[in-house]
């Protein structure tokens, strides 16, 4: 009783710490997902201030070559007083104008160089995401090689079991044959003891006539001495032969008792091996279904890390294919339109802060999985474990045991379909409204993974241990 007392007390800290870890891990990628929603809005907020300004430069330019031309047509137009005032005056603006021009020019240039700068850093790190992704696949493929060596390894292991129990099975028939033969001898024996009882029944009978006889002669002694005599020594003789039976059959009493006791000593440790053949075949069973079960776990554990691989691959492809399309964008928007060279830029920095900001973000997140991740393994919890053991809602029958609600997890999952949908649907409508603007895809946020055959057998077996 105190052995489960203490494990129930143990599983319920186990199960608040996994509830503990669990809203920590909801926790940061809820923060996660705010951090990169603010940085998004950032981003937008800066390139529309960035089209502002440029707005407001192209308007001032515009109104500095009006206001030059109507400069120019007024001087030639209208002669002045004096010659030398006026000609000192057109140098004057000329010159301004020239500075002018020359401080737009070299604007223009820069712009054009930063410009062609983000284009090559975008370039760049749409190389980086095919390296990427192309790592990524090797690794996939590398899983899915392991899973299938895991899945050999479980075979092998099933057989062997099948194997020991056969071995088992028969060692425990052959030794229930040595029990019956064992106590077929013993009742056997128990038969020869009543039966010597039985003879020293009859002996000591004997033994009472003869002491009758005594008397009887005692009585005729005085009748014929002759007679008393023969009879004296027939009586000694039979006497004689009585004690010589007597202790023969005592002598036989004795070592029949001596072989009796040998076979009890000889039952008793064959009772003895039996337990210990018994506890052995009970925790060499235990052993294998645990072992079992460990190997179920790490085969689910290696299904959920290709699952998560495989988000991830879709998502870094996802933001290649935006990239791509940012790119394609704005050198078409260079190619159609040379006046909008400035709102390029201004698009394609936005679509540089937006995939730093996303990497940023992604590597982040990944460091904080890993780190949960390492954090579970010291423990000896994995997180697919830890997702499978997320409480569900209560219902109106009060607190449900950690078995009802494994049970309830596949019906609470599918919930989440539409939500998920719903949330991406506006992201995908994001590039048809800004053209120019690369929308980068959220990161999907960790799903309830179904129950699986496994863990519904994890819980048959925890039952039976529970049982015993």
């Amino acid at each position: 009783m105190a052995s489960t007392g203490m494990s129930a007390d143990a599983r319920k800290l186990q199960e608040e710490e996994i509830e503990r870890l669990v809203k920590c891990r909801l926790r940061s990628e809820i923060e996660a997902r705010k951090a990169v929603e603010a940085t998004m809005k950032r981003a937008v907020q800066e390139a529309r201030e960035l089209k502002k300004e440029l707005m407001v430069m192209r308007q001032e330019k515009e109104e500095l070559r009006s206001e030059n031309r109507k400069a120019t047509l007024t001087a030639a137009t209208t002669p002045s007083p004096g010659g030398v005032t006026t000609k000192e005056d057109l140098h004057k603006q000329l010159a301004q104008e020239k500075s002018k021009r020359k401080e737009l020019r070299a604007e223009v240039t820069r712009l054009q160089q930063a410009l062609d700068d983000a284009s090559k850093a975008a370039e760049q790190r749409a190389v980086d995401a095919q390296h990427q992704v192309a790592k990524l696949e090797n690794e996939v493929e590398r899983a899915r090689q392991e899973t299938l060596q895991r899945d050999q390894e479980i075979r092998a292991l099933q057989e062997e079991v099948k194997k020991q129990r056969a071995a088992t099975e028969d060692a425990k028939r052959k030794l229930q044959r040595a029990i019956k033969d064992k106590k077929d001898e013993f009742q056997r024996l128990l038969d020869e003891n009543e039966q010597l009882a039985k003879r020293n029944e009859e002996l000591q009978r004997h033994v009472d006539d003869t002491t009758k006889l005594r008397r009887q002669v005692e009585r005729a002694k005085e009748k014929q001495s002759s007679v008393v005599e023969e009879w004296q020594r027939k009586l000694e003789q039979r006497e004689q032969a009585f004690l010589r039976q007597e202790e023969t059959n005592r002598r036989e009493l004795a070592e029949r008792q001596e072989a009796m006791d040998a076979l009890r000593v000889e039952c008793q440790s064959l009772r003895h091996r039996i337990d210990q053949l018994e506890g052995e075949l009970e925790r060499q069973s235990g052993e294998h279904e645990r072992r079992l079960r460990d190997e179920e776990k790490k085969r689910d554990d290696m299904m959920m890390a290709m699952a998560q691989q495989q988000e991830r691959l879709l998502t870094l492809k996802d933001a290649g294919r935006a990239a791509d399309r940012a790119r394609l964008d704005a050198e078409a928007r260079l190619a159609k339109e040379a006046e909008l060279r400035e709102t390029a830029e201004a698009a394609a920095d936005a679509v540089e802060s937006r995939m730093s900001n996303l990497e940023q973000q992604l590597s982040r997140a990944t460091e904080q999985l890993a780190q949960v991740d390492r954090a579970l393994q010291k423990k000896g919890i994995t997180l697919e474990y830890l997702l499978k053991r997320v409480p569900g809602p209560s219902s109106n029958n009060g607190g449900t045991s950690p078995h009802e609600r494994d049970e309830n997890a596949p019906c609470m999952a599918p919930k989440k379909g539409p939500s998920t949908k719903s949330k991406l649907a506006p992201e995908k409508e994001k590039p048809a409204r800004e053209p120019h603007l690369a929308a980068p895809s959220k990161p999907h946020a960790a799903r309830l993974p179904r129950s699986t055959p496994s863990g519904s057998s994890n819980n048959n077996s925890d039952a039976r241990e529970r049982h015993r």
